[in-house]
């Protein structure tokens, strides 16, 4: 039988969220092949010593992007994947914002470490 409309319309949206997350995929795959994308965690800690972590998540680490030898970033300044790379590091600014959001009258920051996970996983 045919498909209904409501199952239609998930199949499409299905197909083009794939087509989206094989496009990331190839558009970030320079970054995990040159080890500049690497497991992070973001811990927040409160004005009152309280503190949250979220791990498991990928970043690119400035140290290993600053290494990098200048034919490969200027490849990536012509890819287009360097505007990319500026937009994820001013993005992982926004965590300070995110959390005075969420809780206002506390003074909070915070830190990204990729120290506790090992260099071989990005």
């Amino acid at each position: 039988g045919e498909m209904s409309e409501v199952l239609s319309k998930a199949v499409g949206f299905l197909k083009l969220f794939q087509e989206e997350v094989t496009a990331t995929r190839k558009m970030v795959a320079p970054l995990a092949d040159s080890g500049v994308l690497t497991m992070q965690r973001i811990g927040l800690t409160r004005a009152d010593g309280t503190s949250q972590s979220f791990d498991g998540f990928r970043a690119v680490d400035r140290e290993k992007l600053i290494a990098l030898d200048d034919a490969t970033l200027a490849a990536w300044v012509r890819s287009g994947l360097m505007a990319l790379v500026d937009a994820h590091v001013a993005s992982l600014g926004n965590f300070n914002a995110l959390a005075e959001r969420q809780n206002p009258s506390e003074a909070t920051r915070h830190y990204i470490d990729s120290s506790s996970y090992p260099s071989s996983q990005h």
